[in-house]
């Protein structure tokens, strides 16, 4: 591949691409203001994820509700690490850096490079065991609705662009805010065990690296207005799927009602 023709954007990641309609789109903001602009939206979102386990740390959720989500939190984080693979599949063209940097922390907090412990999807399958569930409803079962929307956008997003792939796995970054007090509570109030805790803490391995920069790398690759919009937009909505299962989770009434930016209708009411 010549310098001239390797891609800066989803939009002329082949010299096919380059023909069409978005290379006449004007150019947005810079990256370090665009940056900014994201990690502001970020913080114009509210914080149920933390509420809710703030509240299994201080043991007041019923221990049903808890049973529900220890199983929806192995089947949600046994399909991330398959949305993960699509996303690392559609960086592959920006090159073999930009993979490494998404798919090292996946691989870590995954536990594929620690020979000495089972992969996080079967620590996490063994946690919702001691909680009534069996491994075939985990392996083959369907997670509860508020969960399949929040998957259902990052499946649809994550082939998409590599700006807007990177963008809808935003609340991701948010799991290292709550993994202590779910451990905490689970182990103190609900009678978890240590290695089904320890599995619960290990999800913020996922974003302890990436998770700082991963605004910085949409803005990277979302270099016009273009991009810059439809980034916002998965961020957007991200955010609403992201809240709207942790609300669903603490037993909140609430509504997703949303145009996704793959076109296609979702509508998922509680």
């Amino acid at each position: 591949m010549t310098a001239s023709t390797r891609p800066t954007s989803v939009f002329n990641a082949t010299s096919k691409v380059l023909t069409g309609p978005f290379v006449t789109e004007g150019p947005g903001d810079t990256p370090e203001v665009f940056a900014a602009k994201l990690a502001k939206l970020r913080a114009e979102y509210g914080t149920p994820y933390v509420a809710f386990a703030n509240a299994i740390r201080a043991g007041k959720v019923d221990r049903a509700a808890v049973a529900a989500f220890t199983g929806d939190l192995a089947m949600l984080m046994r399909r991330v690490a398959t949305i993960e693979g699509v996303v690392a599949f559609t960086a592959d063209p920006y090159g073999v850096d930009l993979v490494c940097r998404l798919t090292h922390p996946m691989a870590v907090a995954y536990g594929y490079w620690k020979l000495d412990r089972p992969p996080l999807v079967d620590r996490l399958a063994a946690l919702a065991a001691e909680f009534g569930w069996k491994n075939e409803a985990i392996l083959h079962g369907e997670p509860s609705l508020a969960v399949d929307v929040y998957l259902r956008l990052r499946e649809a997003l994550a082939p998409s662009s590599i700006e807007g792939a990177i963008a809808s796995s935003a609340p991701e970054s948010e799991w290292a805010s709550v993994v202590g007090p779910l451990s905490e509570g689970l182990r103190q109030h609900y009678g978890a065990s240590p290695e089904g805790c320890a599995a619960v803490t290990a999800i913020a391995e996922m974003d302890e690296h990436r998770g700082p920069e991963r605004f910085a790398m949409v803005a990277e690759f979302a270099r016009s207005a273009r991009q810059q919009r439809a980034a916002v937009r998965a961020v957007r909505e991200a955010y609403t799927c992201w809240n709207y299962m942790w609300q669903y989770w603490a037993g909140e009434k609430s509504d997703v009602r949303l145009n996704m930016t793959s076109n296609r209708r979702l509508e998922r009411t509680n």
